[in-house]
């Protein structure tokens, strides 16, 4: 019991001193709690968190800021102490910064189909890849030109699939700006479509792109209705039938993007009379429907199918020409889901022959004053048909839908240009469609020669003058105005044909100029290709530098042996054919041309001078040099100084 006492009370001490200790350590601790002790210092300062790019020349609060940090973290700006927001980017740069954005996705393609890029390049990846996807088209890409504005955005809608947009001009940056200008890209700041595009706002627009603009499910759905609109109808062939035209339009001004096509019933009797049916479609409850239809009957002597707008519609214009001195145009606009008559004009008209100008006759309805205030009522005016008694009907604007291809044994032909419809005849770019097939292709520097060949078989085109009695001073006049095409196949008569160039390149008649060469080409409509079968062999295949061999002797030349043996090559042709051009012979080249004779004078039987004429024959001169004349083959033309 006592032992037990003496523990108790020991057990009581030490509690009383382990509560006095703990007091006392408490008071210090709240003494010192603004300076801790040397023990609980830290050693190092923190390490400051590092700046999320490593530029030096992009300021926090520049408004491309966010866009720059995003294209560092997601591998599309490279590393560097500057990004040099204020240069200017190359096609190549704009086209990789755009490659990387998607993904850096590896292209299928293995061969270039650009003459400008090749497997050494840099961005030959997202060259190829750009030209699979429908980014960049043609054959020369040009990656070191500087990129406008306006080609970076059409590269970047491109990419993004074609969302659809209302275009406010024709400019080939018009749908992609309209698309960007919609959806809040660019408010509040002037677009220049023609200025070089810096490296800061292409970050912009692809980060806008990518991140801040999303297509609704719902918008993205419509869309597709409306490719599968135009994919399902058989697009639009020379003088034939189907869909020659198609966009998207608003046509109330409400905001919202319907469909609008064109097709064509092609010639009914023979006759050169079409219909022309107009179809809106638009959204119905979720889905695409047709809104309204309206039926043209095209015929009389010339007539043009016009779109155009008013202050708050679209409209149609149709205008009618009768025997050259009537004129007809109605207005019709989209209204309510029907087509609505809102305005015609049918006023006769008188030439000024000396002035060239066509005025309202005094007889008309209206004044000049009034006619001219009702068509200007309507803006943007453009042609999407016209139709002429002789050449039928042509279709001159497409809108949206996709450009003719050509397909050579079932493979796309590579074209550098688009084929286009002119005057009802199918024309395509000469050298590409041709070397598709496997003929070589030669021109010389002003493309007054142009060959194609095979081993077997040669197509010479030359230029000649047209004239008719116009004297050798009109020839040059003449010459200097209009060039005109002739060819000769395989040393052949020489006949017309049609040869027009844009932006330097050669287009030509796609049925005749393989119609030559021993094929045909045939439309299929919902591919949107003229298909061509070519059975040329690869052991009658030439080279073009082959080609280039046997055609370099041009006319200065023939006329030089001619002059050497004394000849003088006139040139000139005549109403009935070509008095001068190029043909092949038995594998030579051969000019063929007519040297001056005599002048033959005629007299009535008084002795009085009635007229004249000059007396020419052919002459042929080969690269060889042989020079050979032909006596009985002769012209004659009216010699104006009589």
């Amino acid at each position: 019991m006592r032992k037990q006492k003496v523990i108790s009370l020991l057990c009581l001490c030490l509690s009383l001193l382990l509560i006095v200790s703990l007091v006392a350590c408490k008071e210090t601790d709240e003494q010192n709690s603004g300076q801790p002790t040397a023990s609980i210092q830290p050693t190092t300062a923190p390490t400051p968190t590092p700046p999320p790019i490593p530029y030096t020349d992009v300021a926090v609060d520049a408004p491309y800021y966010d866009a720059v940090v995003w294209a560092y973290k997601n591998g599309i700006a490279s590393d560097g102490e500057t990004f040099g927001p204020a240069d200017s980017c190359t096609r190549g740069q704009v086209i990789t910064f755009l490659w990387r954005a998607k993904g850096s996705p590896e292209p299928e393609t293995v061969e270039s189909p650009f003459s400008d890029v090749s497997a050494s390049d840099w961005f030959y990846q997202p060259a190829l890849w750009a030209y699979e996807n429908g980014v960049a088209t043609g054959t020369a890409f040009n990656p070191g030109n500087p990129c406008t504005n306006g080609e970076a955005l059409t590269f970047l809608w491109r990419a993004e699939g074609k969302p659809m947009a209302v275009a406010a001009s024709d400019a080939y940056y018009a749908r992609p700006l309209s698309w960007a200008e919609t959806n809040g890209q660019f408010a509040g700041a002037d677009f220049d479509p023609a200025a070089p595009c810096s490296r800061a706002d292409l970050m912009s627009c692809l980060y806008w792109a990518e991140v801040q603009w999303t297509s609704a499910e719902e918008v993205r759905a419509l869309q597709t209705e409306y490719e599968q609109i135009i994919s399902q109808q058989k697009i639009y062939e020379v003088h034939g039938s189907g869909l020659c035209y198609a966009d998207y339009v608003d046509v109330d001004n409400d905001g919202k993007v319907e469909l609008l096509t064109v097709g064509t019933s092609g010639d009914k009797d023979g006759y050169h009379t079409y219909e022309v049916t107009a179809t809106v479609y638009g959204d119905m409850d979720g889905h695409i429907g047709k809104l309204c239809e309206q039926t043209f009957s095209y015929g009389w002597e010339e007539r043009w199918l016009y779109i155009c707008t008013d202050n708050s519609h679209v409209c149609f214009q149709d205008s009618m020409l009768w025997a050259g001195a009537s004129c007809g145009d109605a207005f019709y606009k989209i209204e309510n889901g029907t087509f609505v008559h809102s305005d015609s004009v049918s006023e006769e008209f008188t030439y000024d022959e000396q002035r060239g100008n066509v005025y309202l006759s005094q007889e008309s309805a209206v004044s000049k004053a009034e006619y001219d205030a009702i068509i200007e009522r309507y803006t943007n005016q453009k042609m999407l048909l016209y139709y002429h008694r002789n050449s039928g009907l042509s279709a001159h604007d497409r809108g949206i839908l996709p450009a003719p291809g050509i397909e050579v044994n079932g493979s796309a032909a590579k074209l550098s240009a688009e084929p286009h419809i002119s005057d009802g005849i199918f024309m395509v770019p000469l050298r590409d469609v041709l070397e598709a097939m496997g003929v070589a292709v030669y021109a010389n520097s002003d493309a007054s020669v142009i060959l194609a060949s095979t081993k077997s078989d040669t197509l010479a085109i030359t230029t000649y003058w047209s004239f008719s009695g116009q004297g050798f001073k009109g020839i040059n006049n003449y010459y200097e105005r209009n060039k005109t095409y002739q060819y000769s196949m395989n040393g052949g008569e020489f006949q017309k044909i049609d040869i027009e160039f844009t932006d330097g390149k050669a287009f030509a008649p796609l049925q005749m100029i393989v119609s030559l060469f021993g094929t045909t080409a045939e439309w299929n409509g919902e591919a949107g290709a003229m298909q061509i079968a070519s059975n040329i062999p690869d052991s009658s295949r030439m080279s073009q530098d082959e080609l280039k061999g046997i055609a370099n002797f041009d006319l200065n030349q023939a006329e030089k042996m001619a002059a050497s043996k004394g000849y003088e090559v006139t040139r000139f042709s005549h109403y009935d054919g070509s008095a001068y051009g190029l043909v092949f012979k038995n594998g030579k080249a051969i000019w063929k041309g007519y040297v001056y004779v005599t002048t033959v004078v005629e007299k009535n039987e008084y002795g009085e001078l009635l007229g004249g004429s000059d007396e020419f024959y052919s002459i042929e001169v080969a690269s060889d040099g042989t020079v050979t004349t032909n006596p009985d083959d002769k012209v004659y033309f009216s010699n104006p100084q009589f």
